[in-house]
């Protein structure tokens, strides 16, 4: 009885230790794909803002008139200044 039972926690020492290695090599797998797939969207993060980039006058556009007509009414507002003076 005793040999049977030596061989029986053998076997099961045996399943436990392959089943520990199986949830190993599966969790650095999983962590090797997380790696992967994160170096992949960054790298194309970085490619999206790269490639549409927007120069300063498409951004300043809409407000540009505005500001080019506050620059007119300070230069005439200078030059009254310096005429009354």
């Amino acid at each position: 009885m005793d040999k049977i039972k030596t061989i029986l926690i053998v076997i099961v020492l045996i399943f436990a230790a392959l089943g520990i290695i199986l949830t190993a090599g599966f969790l650095y797998s999983l962590l090797q794909l997380l790696l992967l797939v994160g170096v992949v969207g960054l790298a194309g993060y970085i490619g999206i803002r790269l490639l549409t980039n927007k120069s300063p006058r498409e951004v300043e556009s809409p407000s540009r008139p505005e500001r080019q007509l506050k620059q007119v009414d300070r230069t005439l507002e200078e030059y009254k200044r310096k005429l009354l003076k």
